[in-house]
């Protein structure tokens, strides 16, 4: 859930700093999941997004995350 996130932002620069998620049903190995991440509020380099997995119909779990795009990369 954390990489769709990063990934709805699109840059090389992001970073997750704060998330706040909800698992709603179990999973089963072999279950195939489908995460759908929006970006849904930009303010200067912060993004607040939106993600949902799910499993055939079934959302199995849900969670905002909070990213930052930082100047550098964190590992520079």
């Amino acid at each position: 859930a954390d990489y769709a996130a990063m990934l709805a932002v699109n840059h090389p620069n992001v970073v997750l700093t704060a998330a706040n998620v909800q698992y709603i049903h179990p999973v089963k190995l072999g279950d195939i999941l489908l995460a759908l991440a929006r970006v849904e509020k930009k303010e200067g380099q912060q993004r607040q997004v939106a993600v949902e997995i799910r499993v055939a119909d079934n959302t199995v779990f849900h969670g905002q995350f909070t990213c930052l795009i930082t100047n550098k990369h964190v590992l520079s």
